[in-house]
């Protein structure tokens, strides 16, 4: 990495899941539960990011979908991508 990604300080893995979390619920709001897998360092051209990777679980909407549905039709992988210094999330996926 540079000379200029050296010198700032990198924010914590746990805050950096903290801030994911909140950036997936801001735009699903019917997300019930994030889980967390794992955290890997990354650069992208020369900027320092943090590859968060986790599965989301979606809140079913009907009685039909509690009782006929399997549990991990609602169930999402995802990963975020995050400026590990200012913590401004870069991109993210849903498969």
């Amino acid at each position: 990495m540079s000379d200029l990604t050296s010198e700032r300080e990198f924010i914590s893995e746990e805050k950096a899941k903290e801030l994911s979390d909140r950036y997936l619920h801001e735009r699903y709001y019917d997300f019930d539960k994030i889980s967390f897998r794992s955290v890997e360092n990354a650069s992208i051209q020369e900027t320092p990011v943090y590859r968060i990777y986790g599965t989301v679980h979606v809140k079913s909407r009907s009685l039909f979908d509690r009782l006929m549905m399997d549990k991990n039709a609602f169930t999402y992988k995802f990963m975020v991508e995050m400026n590990a210094v200012t913590g401004r999330v870069i991109n993210y996926e849903l498969q």
